[in-house]
């Protein structure tokens, strides 16, 4: 089996590309799949690997818009519609692809931009394979809470919050106490700080998901975190929008706002530069 079964009917595969979570919630007769991967070559594994549930995929949510979790989104559609150059496990005509309003937003404001972006960071031929990608954004939005019906349980779809983006969405499964959680919470890297990211929103959004009753987080990179862990990084995250207030408060320099707390960051410095500008930018004055 490719698949741990972390609950009852809930699954991770856990990809060396990216460090990347799958996510799979087992209905009476489909699966949702949390994320499908970040380019088409990988999206093509994930169907292939799906095979083993021999069920059809009837739902797809994008825990968020970064590419690296939804660049397989336009696999998934094809292979709905049944076009013979897609294969792998079926999935149904009846797709679903659910996620926030903001990924399809951000995605279609500065495609180009960002798919430059994407080829000065990883190269020209990582580049030459996300070019090949049709952005394929979801269409069934979710901007607060919303329940799926998988026929013999049910799933919680989530925005609790800023935090890793302006829309990071976890789907809840309350029968098995789980949640996938995305990038708001990360086991074998820091929380990602992106110029995207809301450090100062972050806390509330982390609290909020400890709250909501999980015995298990999946994140969206690295293994699986228990509530200790899960309490232990919304702590340092909490300590890392403390610092930045902090700061600013004390009329620390933006450019030296690191330095200046070398030792008291919860995390490396070099992971924090984002959060502290996006940090500073949010604060008055």
């Amino acid at each position: 089996m490719l698949w741990d079964e972390v609950a009852d009917g809930c699954f991770r595969r856990r990809y060396r590309a990216f460090d990347l979570n799958i996510g799979v919630v087992r209905g009476s007769d489909a699966l949702l799949v949390v994320d499908t991967r970040a380019d088409l070559k990988q999206a093509d594994e994930l169907l292939d690997d799906l095979r083993v549930f021999g069920q059809p995929v009837r739902w797809v949510v994008n825990s968020h818009w970064h590419f690296d979790h939804v660049f397989g989104n336009q696999r998934f559609v094809e292979r709905s519609r049944g076009e013979p150059t897609v294969v792998g496990a079926d999935v149904s005509a009846d797709l679903e692809l659910w996620g926030h309003p903001d990924v399809a937003r951000l995605w279609l404001d500065d495609e180009a931009g960002y798919r430059a972006l994407l080829r000065e960071i990883y190269g020209d031929a990582a580049g030459d394979e996300y070019d090949r990608v049709t952005i394929t954004p979801p269409d069934h939005l979710v901007a607060d809470r919303h329940t799926l019906h998988l026929g013999d349980r049910a799933v919680e779809l989530a925005h609790v919050g800023l935090g890793h983006t302006s829309n990071d969405l976890v789907v809840v499964a309350p029968h098995a106490a789980v949640i996938f959680a995305g990038d708001l919470f990360e086991e074998s890297a820091p929380p990602a700080y992106g110029d995207d990211s809301y450090p100062l929103s972050w806390p509330a959004t982390a609290d909020a998901l400890l709250g909501m009753g999980a015995s298990v987080f999946v994140p969206g990179h690295g293994d699986l975190m228990t509530v200790d862990a899960a309490h232990e990084q919304a702590n340092e995250i909490a300590i890392v929008a403390s610092l930045i207030r902090e700061l600013h408060a004390a009329n620390i320099p933006v450019d030296d706002a690191l330095h200046e707390a070398r030792d008291r960051w919860p995390f490396p410095p070099e992971a924090l530069a984002e959060a502290v500008r996006r940090g500073y930018q949010t604060l008055p004055g």
